[in-house]
């Protein structure tokens, strides 16, 4: 093993241990008599059934009074029973209702070999809900009853084994979980999962067997004097062994055999885990560890602010104790004790400690709950007090410069001007013109309409004072006076257009403010689009502008505008607002050519004297003109190490029909094939990937697909399907023998008769039930793909002959290497002549003639599906295609969103090297996380993540969790420091960001953010001004070590032009995955949001495959507003994109103009009403996207103003002819065509 091997394998083992991987829970079960699934348990009924009863908070430790299950399997399907403590709370509800909201119990199956697990839910009613992954669609035959008797309530359930692909087998092993749901309360989990049940990756183990020794657990109580007692059955010479553990040293423990109750005693409070391991005859039976919690008589939780509040909180809880205290002693280190009196709840105390004067040390922390002078219970605990980190208060990217594209700001008399934008306050207090793209966009005066004692006030003697002016930003006051009320606002606008208003309304004395709200009249030809924002996909709205207007709750942003322009007002909190409906604090009234927003600030009287202040601003759009190098970035995702030395076969495939050729009920599959690479090559585990060899594919339209290739794992074939993105169906052999290079060998997969099977050389080497067909409903448009596409993984199979039959054929031995027809072969091709001898419809077609070339089969000729002499290096082959920019995720770092890494250095100075070498920027991954894996995780965490907490995103290659941070704490600076250290250090080319745009609301106290509303609780704000001064100075950062750096921002429906306006470009569309299939986004919601054009920022689209668009729906729905949807290094977008790119060069687009189809009068338009046209005419031809806006496939023709004579459709490579000045086309709904005229 190399040392870069072993030192990789030994942080990863590091990190796991770190952060206490859970060891998987194991049981053993068997089969036993039949039940009767009536919700009691007879005498003797579920004699043999194996007891499941150690159940933990999910993410917690062992709840008492948990559950006691019985598991099994009867003849017809796999049953569980489940005794539960107490009167259940449940309703009745519908199959597949929100059982979880009740007092339930869920099981969790995931069978042998399938991709699938499945849930199933029953509540204390016996209503049932179940799932098949998250697919509630999914229904199965499920018996289930429930019943309740002394003060106790049961479940039984019976699952059928064909809803679960067929009964295991002696000695197979299914993945299981079993849950309770607790009504109003946290659930109950046997197997460890973290945030979710939906863990299947974390569900325990059951093997089954047929007799023999078994364990089971019925129940692990924690009694109040502090014992832990285990009830236990053992069968056959089975022996239970527990331990108790406290940081890996044990404490105590037992061991028992046949029926048992073990006896474990905790001798001190504190947090440990209780192992259980049962063995017979050197086989493990039965494994489970529990965590355990022992509370102290006080108990002490820290809340840690040491970046900049430098405070620390003690909340102590008393709970445990034995006597009620009556105050509460705390001391921090050497400072002086702090004293807290016990409140209304006595049990409970909090204590605020500033640590301004402890130097870096570990710091102990002692609480004492005292009755008089007696201390009636101590707990202490510790902390580490850190040196100040380097990053921490420092200026790094603060500048005063303009960057460009912007020009200085000017102000003088009642006017401010910046790029392409004018802000005039005329004779009001607040704004009277806003011009942008050079119309006025305000139909009249901004208006702040107040009463004060009973007063409608009319604002008098308005005046604006410019009391600084720099390049950069001018301020400036307003003064007005009212009869009840004056006002007073500072102004501040930038050189980027954002204005911001620090408003204060201050009533006469004596008089109340009765009500504040602002119009902004707009003319509605500028307000036909509506955003609105608040950093989460469910709150966003992209949307044209209802006649009716629009109302809503408070939202942090929001922008109306058109496909040009617009105006974004925004706020980071709505505290001190008082609207008479929450629900309508924003409205917008549409009358007579005006579209009036309104925010409504206060409607319900404050305080006689008590003065409302509010902050907000404006920005209008666009920004900034959209750069013409744009056009040139061509951003590719999913770069990775080692691609640089990653070869790529061109295009070396066979394609036939599907339909008609491939039997969906019951068929065979079987080659004659050659492996033309080695497949006994040596490997590294973290490049293993790129061996694997495709042989053959069946593909849906839809993308839905059936996979037979070559895995490096099993050094053999594996079988699959991958049905809407996830797997499906999957069959493997395991790892076997590796053949020759050279050698010839038959290999088939056969379906039917409820199984799939994978055949080698005439053996039958794995196979798994399957009662569905080979793919979902028809083949209409489907291909068999025989060998591989561009860029994808390699094939390198010689094929001697291909036969399809409408039958499971099986296979004693290997046939003759010359495949013959028979009645039931539906297709044989054996590559003599030039098309298939038998075959129900159509004829094959090769791609890439020149990699198809002829050679020596086992029986006449073969086609060799690639060369591995002839393999480019990716790196290049993407080049060929125009990618000069890629795009590493995550994975260039072994901590989720972090700004280093120590296990990947040399790698990614690899890929830079290697990526500069062929002119290809390569810009890195920075998101909106900590990590529970960083360092920094444990000091900074309380003081740096959002609140209430948010996100727990998982990684797998190295586990760990990441939550969301905010910038309005201190960790910017980590950020900021870290991007400059990555290109100073590495040469990177800049950053992707994932999220860091966005102002998420939060409510953390620690770092300022949250305000405490009249309802006494603490609500979110939205940090925008700190993401803008990190945004703002990240672009410092960036261009003033790249100036040709790229700041790359995803974000998903939050656009937010404060924070985005010094971001290169943005891609969004992530949030529409929630979304199956068949989803139509309106286009007048992706002018609004998605296009760009009218925000001043190159837009990508994000489109994942058939969530919900497929390619050939999303490409043209982009294009037609004028943006590309970035491609990823590997998969068809790129060959769809790249064509497109070529275009752009051809027609000279940076200098064409553009016809978008709202607007009459372009050079090309469809005689299909329902065909929308889209048209950038250049010097050296037109661009044409025209997309079918309608339910039905249309046939059209598309009418040319101008003479034309050649058109080629660049997602197909086809050429259209142009007859009579129009192009003839037909497209299928809601796709379209992309034309290169000339």
């Amino acid at each position: 093993m190399t040392a870069r091997l072993t030192a990789t394998l030994l942080a990863t083992l590091m990190v796991c241990l770190a952060h206490g991987q859970p060891v998987t829970p194991m049981i053993t079960g068997g089969w036993i008599e039949p039940v009767e699934i009536d919700g009691a348990i007879g005498e003797g009924e579920w004699a043999g059934a194996t007891g499941v009863g150690a159940f933990a908070e999910l993410g917690g430790a062992l709840r008492p009074g948990g559950p006691s299950c019985l598991a099994a399997a009867d003849e017809r399907g796999f049953v569980l029973a489940c005794v539960n403590e107490g009167e259940p709370r449940a309703q009745q509800r519908e199959r597949d209702g929100a059982l979880w909201q009740d007092d339930a119990v869920e099981v969790f199956l995931k069978p042998q070999g399938s991709a699938d697990y499945y849930q199933v839910i029953v509540n204390a009613h016996g209503d049932v809900a179940d799932c098949r992954g998250r697919d509630a669609a999914w229904n199965a035959q499920v018996e289930a009853a429930a019943g309740s008797a002394d003060g106790r309530w049961l479940v039984e359930v019976r699952i059928p084994w064909e809803d679960l692909g067929g009964a295991p087998q002696p000695g197979d092993v299914w993945r299981v979980n079993f849950a309770r749901d607790i009504a109003g309360a946290k659930p109950l989990t046997w197997a460890p999962v973290k945030s979710s049940f939906h863990e299947p990756e974390h569900f325990g183990e059951m093997r089954f067997a047929a007799g023999g020794p078994a364990i089971g657990v019925t129940s692990v109580r924690q009694t109040d004097d502090h014992r832990l007692l285990i009830d236990a059955r053992c069968r056959g010479a089975a022996a239970l062994n527990a331990t108790l553990l406290t940081d890996g040293v044990e404490t105590a423990g037992a061991t028992g055999t046949e029926e048992c109750l073990l006896d474990v005693p905790i001798e001190q409070p504190g947090r440990y885990v209780l192992r259980m391991a049962g063995v017979a005859d050197g086989q493990t039976l039965f494994r489970q560890e529990v965590p355990i919690v022992r509370r102290a008589p006080v108990e002490i939780t820290l809340t840690k602010a040491l970046l900049e509040a430098r405070r620390v909180i003690v909340q102590m809880d008393a709970s445990a104790s034995e006597q009620t205290p009556d105050g509460y002693r705390v001391q921090v280190g050497d400072l002086a004790p702090v004293w807290v009196e016990a409140g209304a709840q006595p049990l409970l105390a909090e204590a605020t400690v500033s640590i301004a004067g402890l130097q870096p040390d570990t710091i102990p922390v002692v609480a004492e709950a005292l009755r008089g002078e007696e201390v009636v219970a101590q707990w202490q605990t510790t902390f580490t007090l850190p040196p100040d980190p380097a990053w921490l208060g420092s200026d790094i990217g603060r500048s005063s410069e303009v960057p460009e594209p912007w020009t200085p700001v000017e102000a003088d008399g009642d006017s401010v001007r910046v790029w392409g934008r004018e802000y005039s306050f005329g004779r009001g207090p607040l704004l009277g013109e806003l011009t942008t793209r050079e119309a006025q966009v305000l139909a009249a005066p901004m208006r702040l309409r107040t009463i004060a004692g009973g007063r409608q006030q009319v604002w008098r003697d308005a005046e604006l004072r410019w009391t600084d002016r720099t390049d950069e930003r001018a301020i400036g006051t307003v003064t007005a006076t009212g009869d009840g009320a004056s006002l007073s606002c500072d102004v501040r606008c930038e050189f980027d257009g954002m204005i911001v208003f620090d408003l204060q309304v201050t009533p006469a004395e004596g008089q109340a403010l009765e009500r504040v709200v602002l119009e902004i009249p707009l003319r509605e030809e500028h307000a036909r689009c509506l955003h609105l924002a608040d950093a989460s996909w469910a709150g966003s709205v992209a949307t044209a502008l209802p006649e009716e207007g629009w109302t809503h709750h408070f939202m942090p942003l929001l922008w109306l505008g058109d496909e040009e322009r617009g105006v974004q007002w925004f706020s980071e909190s709505d505290e001190g607002w008082r609207p008479e409906e929450p629900e309508r604090a924003i409205t917008i009234e549409r009358r007579d050519g005006v579209a009036t927003l309104r925010l409504h600030m206060i409607e319900r009287a404050l305080e006689p004297g008590v003065s409302f202040s509010t902050t907000f601003g404006l920005q209008a759009t666009p920004v900034r003109e959209i750069p013409p190098e744009h056009r040139e970035w061509h951003i590719t995702h999913g770069a990775w190490y080692g691609m640089e030395d990653q070869p790529v076969t061109s295009a070396a495939s066979v394609t036939y029909p599907a339909e008609g050729n491939v039997p969906l009920d019951a068929g065979t599959v079987e080659m004659w094939v050659s492996p033309l690479f080695d497949p006994a090559v040596q490997v590294e585990p973290e490049t293993r990937g790129r061996f694997n060899r495709e042989l053959l594919r069946i593909v849906q339209p839809n993308g839905d697909h059936l996979g037979f290739y070559w895995n490096i794992d099993d050094r053999s074939m594996r079988l699959y399907s991958r049905l809407g993105g996830e797997v499906a169906l999957y069959a493997s052999p395991g790892l076997r023998e590796p053949w020759e290079q050279g050698s010839w060998h038959h290999v088939a997969f056969t379906w039917g008769g409820g199984v799939v099977a994978v055949w080698l050389d005439g053996e039958k080497v794995a196979s798994r039930p399957w009662t569905e067909p080979l793919l979902p409903g028809t083949l209409e448009g489907a291909q068999i793909l025989l060998g591989s596409t561009a860029a994808s993984t390699p094939s390198e199979f010689a094929v001697g002959a291909l036969r399809i039959s409408d039958m499971s054929r099986v296979f004693d031995s290997p046939p003759p290497a010359s495949l013959m027809a028979d009645k039931r072969t539906l297709l044989l091709d054996d590559f003599e002549g030039e098309a298939p001898r038998v075959i129900a419809a159509g004829t094959r077609a090769t791609e890439d003639d020149a990699e198809l070339r002829e050679t020596d089969g086992p029986a006449g000729s073969a086609v060799a599906l690639g060369d591995p002499g002839t393999q480019a290096l990716l790196l290049d082959y993407l080049k060929s295609r125009d990618v000069n920019t890629l795009v590493i995720h995550e994975q260039w770092t072994e901590i989720q969103a972090y700004g280093s890494t120590s296990l990947h250095a040399e790698k990614l100075r690899s890929l830079v090297e290697a990526c500069h070498a062929r002119d290809i920027r390569l810009l890195i991954y920075f998101g909106y996380e900590l990590s529970d894996a960083a360092p920094e995780w444990e000091l900074y965490r309380d003081e740096v993540l959002v609140k209430p907490q948010r996100g727990g995103y998982t990684r797998k290659d190295f586990p760990q969790t990441a939550y969301i941070c905010c910038f309005e704490s201190a960790w910017k600076e980590y950020y900021l420091t870290s991007i400059a250290r990555m290109i100073d250090e590495f040469d990177v080319d800049g950053v992707y960001l994932d999220g860091t745009t966005e102002p998420w609301g939060c409510t953390n106290a620690l770092h300022g953010c949250g305000y405490i509303g009249e309802d006494g609780q603490r609500h979110r704000t939205y940090p925008i001004f700190a993401v803008r001064d990190l945004m703002r100075r990240m672009r410092e950062v960036v261009k003033s070590r790249k100036p040709d750096g790229l700041i790359s921002a995803h974000m998903s429906a939050t656009v937010s032009m404060p924070t985005m306006a010094f971001i290169d470009s943005y891609w969004d569309g992530e949030q529409l995955d929630v979304h199956g299939p068949g989803f139509r986004l309106p286009l007048d919601a992706f002018r609004a949001e998605f296009m760009g054009h009218n925000w001043g920022i190159p837009a990508e689209f994000l489109s994942y495959l058939d969530k919900p668009f497929s390619y050939e729906e999303s490409v043209p729905l982009a294009l037609l507003h004028d943006v590309p949807v970035r491609p990823y290094a590997r998969g068809a977008l790129l060959g769809m994109m790249a064509p497109v790119w070529e275009a752009w060069e051809t027609i000279d687009i940076a200098r064409a103009e553009w016809f978008p189809y709202w607007r009459d009068g372009g050079p090309v338009r469809a005689e299909a009403e329902s065909v929308l046209v889209s048209t950038h005419v250049g010097s050296g031809g037109l661009l044409v996207v025209a997309m079918n806006a309608s339910d039905a496939d249309l046939a059209t023709r598309l009418r040319l103003s101008a003479p034309a004579t050649e058109a080629t459709e660049l997602l197909t490579g086809r050429p259209m002819a142009i007859n009579d000045g129009a192009i003839e086309a037909t497209i299928p709904a809601w796709e379209g065509v992309v034309l290169l005229v000339r």
